[in-house]
Formats: structure tokens, sequence, C-alpha cells
């Protein structure tokens, strides 16, 4: 009872001498401006936390290939001026919440987990895919945490082709019919609702329809139907080979843009109306999804989190 009543109460005095020491005029907007409702209205089970839940090992690997000086950076270039912002800057900034667990929630029969990674990782271990109309549910793989409505989501993901022949890898965003009571399972009474989805071959799909914004790098992007563009950048090309697909979603403006390699100003971007449009209220929220149509494929969540200009 004495912390709780006592505590609080240096809070005030703390963080006008912490910004004295830095030459911030106490009683300056600076100066008060400390974001603790922002952090108190956020669920524990929502708040990000100072360690960054990401699969180190597959980190590891990444730096290796990188070479020395040149470290692999999942963070979004607005994100490391976050604290600064927040501690010094008079305007109001983003705050960025992850959630507790990333992960896959919900597996086609083609498709396993590997539980030490926490399900972060998915596995084809059984069959290939020809036929990419067909390639869900057996093949797809649904994330565990749902897309907020209104903000901007950024998810980072590993995919890898370990000794797999050149087939395609869809990844992006679903929603999905009420899930049936299989826990964990995709089956064939799973039914797709909408779909937001780019391609390792660089095919661009969003049901209802899609207009390219920004085609991006090493692009050459062709309509070729209403709901299909080809010719955006392709990735995982060879037997082998890995990607790291960094992935913006805006549900405020319903565009996502995403980039190879590292967040860069140079990506591809599309305006989807699906993204903003009310499918219902039996319809599930966007979730995280991936396709691995050839046996050896994987794909494993490195970083999801948040951006709410609040």
């Amino acid at each position: 009872a004495v912390r709780n009543t006592f505590f609080p109460s240096l809070l005030p005095l703390v963080t006008n001498v912490l910004h004295a020491s830095r030459g911030v005029p106490m009683g300056d907007i600076r100066g008060d401006r400390m974001d603790w409702l922002l952090f108190a209205n956020t669920s524990d089970q929502k708040r990000q936390t100072s360690s960054r839940r990401v699969a180190s090992r597959s980190i590891g690997s990444w730096q290796k290939s990188a070479g020395p000086g040149k470290p692999v950076h999942l963070r979004h270039p607005d994100e490391w001026a976050h604290r600064r912002g927040v501690l010094v800057g008079p305007e109001p900034v983003p705050m960025f919440i992850r959630p507790r667990r990333i992960g896959w929630a919900r597996l086609g029969s083609a498709l396993r987990s590997d539980g030490m990674e926490h399900d972060t990782l998915v596995l084809n271990v059984s069959r290939d895919c020809f036929n990419l109309t067909v390639a869900f549910p057996d093949f797809a793989a649904i994330g565990r945490n749902v897309l907020w409505p209104g903000q901007v989501h950024r998810i980072v993901l590993e995919v890898r082709a370990k000794d797999a022949k050149r087939h395609v890898v869809q990844v992006g965003i679903v929603r999905l019919a009420d899930l049936d009571a299989h826990e964990g399972k995709l089956t064939q009474h799973s039914a797709l609702v909408a779909k937001v989805l780019c391609s390792s071959s660089g095919d661009l799909t969003a049901t209802g329809g899609l207009q390219v914004v920004a085609a991006g790098q090493n692009s050459h992007i062709q309509q070729r139907t209403a709901e299909w563009f080809t010719g955006a950048q392709p990735w995982l090309v060879q037997s082998n080979d890995a990607a790291m697909v960094f992935l913006e979603v805006d549900l405020r403006e319903g565009t996502v843009s995403y980039c190879i390699g590292e967040w860069s100003q140079d990506k591809t971007l599309f305006a989807a109306p699906v993204l903003v449009s009310d499918c219902g209220d039996s319809v599930t929220p966007w979730l995280p999804y991936v396709e691995l149509t050839a046996d050896g494929q994987e794909a494993r969540i490195l970083d999801h989190y948040v951006r709410s200009d609040v």
C-alpha cells in the first residue's frame, strides 16, 4: 500500500530531473510529456516489451550471410526514432505495440509447425501443389495475431526453400468465414472470404481488385485481370534460397506495400479496396497468411507489430 501511494508521487519529480539533466526546462511541455496513459491503457498481452520476440536462430543465420558490419534490422526506420520522439519531441508520436506471442495458429494438412520455435516456423514436409487455385486450405497457414482495424501493421517473414523445386510461395493477409471447430487446423470447411497476396514469382492478387501505386525496385508490373498483376519484384527464385519479406498493411488507407531484404523507400505499393470494406460480422478480422506449395519450403514470422497514431 505504501508503494502504491508513494511511488507514483515521485514520477513527476523524477521526470523533471531527467529532463533537466538533458537541458529541457522543468515545466516545459516536453518535460511533462510522458506517455503513461498510453502505457496504462495497453493490456499486458498487447504491450511492447523490452525484449524483441524474434527467432534468434534465424536472425543469426541472416547476420552471418550479411557479413561483418552489415547488421540485419527488422525495425522500420520510423521506429528507430520513436524513443527520442517520446522523450524530447513536442509533437505527438506514434505508439508501437507488439503482441506477446507471434506465430501460426492454424495449418493445412500438408504443413506442420516446429514447436521448439513456439509455432513461429511452419514447414511443408509432405507434398507439392501444382495448382494455386487449390492451395487453400491444405498448403496454407494462418497467423495467430489479428490485424486491428484502422491501424498500420508491419510484418516481417523469413521464407526458405530447402531442396525445393521452383514453386510459388504466397504471403499476405486473408479474412475467413467463422473458423470451424478443428483447433489448429484448416479443413475443407474453412472458407476464404477475402485475400491480399504477394507471390515469390512477382504476382499481386487481391479480392475485388487492386491498383498499383508504386512499382518498386526491379519491377515491370503489368495488369492481367482486375484482381491480378504480374511483374513485381520476384524473390525465392532458386533452390536453397531464402528471402526476408517486409510487409506493411495500412488498414486506414487500404494499401499494402512490401520490400525484400530490408525496409526501403523503393517498395512495391498497391491499393486494395477490400482492405477497408465491410465483409460482415460473420467474417474474421484480417490475419497473416502464407502458402507453401513445395515440399521443403518453410516460413517464419520474425516480427509483427502495430503502429498506432493516437
